[in-house]
Parts: C-alpha cells; sequence; structure tokens
C-alpha cells in the first residue's frame, strides 16, 4: 500500500471517530421530531437509519485494508538483496544508531530537572513521563512521494523508560545474508523489520527500509500535577 492510500485510510478512520458521536444526536433529533409530527418524518428516518448502518460498518472495512496490508510482507519471506542494498541497510543500521544516540542526549538534558521536582516534596509535580515518537519519512526521489502528503512510511512510539533503551544491539534472523549479520543491529532498526503495531505503525520489509530519507523525532516531556483542595476550616465533616 502507498504511503498516501494509509494516511488517507487513518485520516478516513478519525474522521468517522469524529462524526459518530455528532450523527448519533442528530439521529436522536430526528426520532424527537417524529414523535412530535407522526409520519411526517419517516421517509427520513428511514434514509438515516440505512445511512448509520452503512457509516458503522465503515471503519471495520477500513481496518480489514490497513491490517491486510500490514500482513502483506511475513518477517520470514524477505526477497533477496544485493550487496550493495545489504551496505546501505548497514549505513541506515549506524544511522539510526546515531539517531538513538541523539534521543537519549535530548532525553539527559530534560530528565534531571523532572527528576529533582519529582523528588521535592515542596514541589507539586506528582509524576512524568518521556515520550519519544518517531516519523520514518519516505525518500524524496521514490516514485510513490507525493508533495502534498506526510509520506510517513511508518511511526513508532516510546515511552522513555531507561537511559539505555535504545542502546541494545539485536543479531538478526540467522537466513538473512551473512554481510548482514556482521554487526549487530540497533534497537531502532532491529524494531522496524521485527514489530508492527497496529496500522499506523506498521513493520518494514528490509526493501522498504531502504526507502526510509528522513526520521523526524518529537520528544515531549508531560508533566503531571495532582492539586488537592484543603478541608474547610474547623472539624473535618462538620458544618459550623
Amino acid at each position: 500500500m502507498k504511503p498516501r492510500t494509509r494516511t488517507e485510510l487513518i485520516e478516513l478512520l478519525d474522521w468517522w471517530r469524529h462524526s459518530y458521536l455528532h450523527h448519533k444526536r442528530l439521529s436522536g433529533i430526528l426520532e424527537r421530531c417524529d414523535d412530535a409530527f407522526p409520519g411526517e418524518f419517516a421517509d427520513l428516518e428511514v434514509a438515516a437509519r440505512e445511512w448509520q448502518n452503512r457509516f458503522e460498518q465503515m471503519p471495520e472495512q477500513v481496518k480489514r485494508l490497513l491490517n491486510a496490508d500490514e500482513n502483506s510482507t511475513p518477517a520470514d519471506s524477505e526477497p533477496g538483496l544485493t550487496a550493495d542494498e545489504v551496505r546501505r541497510l548497514l549505513d541506515f543500521n549506524r544511522f539510526l544508531k546515531e539517531v538513538g544516540s541523539q534521543i537519549r542526549t535530548a532525553v539527559e538534558d530534560i530528565k534531571p530537572r523532572l527528576d529533582f521536582k519529582d523528588a521535592d516534596p515542596d514541589d507539586p509535580l506528582w509524576d512524568y513521563e518521556l515520550e519519544i515518537k518517531l516519523y520514518y519519512i519516505l525518500r524524496e526521489d521514490d516514485p510513490e512521494y507525493a508533495e502534498d502528503d506526510d509520506n510517513f512510511l511508518t511511526k513508532r512510539e516510546e515511552v522513555w523508560i531507561d537511559p539505555d533503551d535504545f542502546n541494545p544491539a539485536f543479531d538478526c534472523p540467522s537466513h538473512w545474508p551473512e554481510a548482514l549479520r556482521a554487526e549487530p543491529h540497533c534497537w531502532l532498526f532491529y524494531d522496524l523489520y521485527e514489530n508492527g503495531y497496529g496500522p499506523e505503525f506498521p513493520k518494514l520489509s528490509l526493501k522498504d527500509c531502504l526507502r526510509v530519507g528522513k526520521v523526524w523525532v518529537d520528544v515531549q516531556a508531560w508533566q503531571q500535577y495532582m492539586f488537592a483542595i484543603p478541608p474547610p476550616a474547623g472539624k473535618s465533616g462538620q458544618l459550623p
């Protein structure tokens, strides 16, 4: 499936989610109008119910298309790779290792301040999370690249737990070319070809990994606060 097609299907699902409650409210209005004016709105209500039935079927149909695309390239059926493609994949692995290092640097710039606030009993901070979002963007010279699209091949979302999260090295499958197994794979590369997390976050084949031209990284710190309203003056639970 083309990146643009996946984007449009996901946008269709988002539109459905936002429209569903609005449509239910309009259906309620029609029912009340029919109660107030029996027969006046009968045809309109029947048409609305028919449209609602089709409307409710749409997300399942969209999800089937997305899931079929996600499962279309099993991990154990990778196509043959040329020596040049293997070299580029190893370069990509090193590139992603550097991306992971930059993410760690960004987190280490933010985390000490939040840890200090979290440990301070006088600070109202209740908890915090560091979320990492990665968007893998199609190369501009790819035949499927579209100027008016975001061109996301896949996305990843990570909640930072430990500073070494992005550092582990993984060995790739034993049936892959020996040259590709010449060096360990970083987590970001391994995660791309090994794991899929639903229609918006599909895993990539090795061939599709070579289509990545840019990686957009979004590091977000979510600060969570809990404010308790003090009890009223005087004895708790008693009215003056």
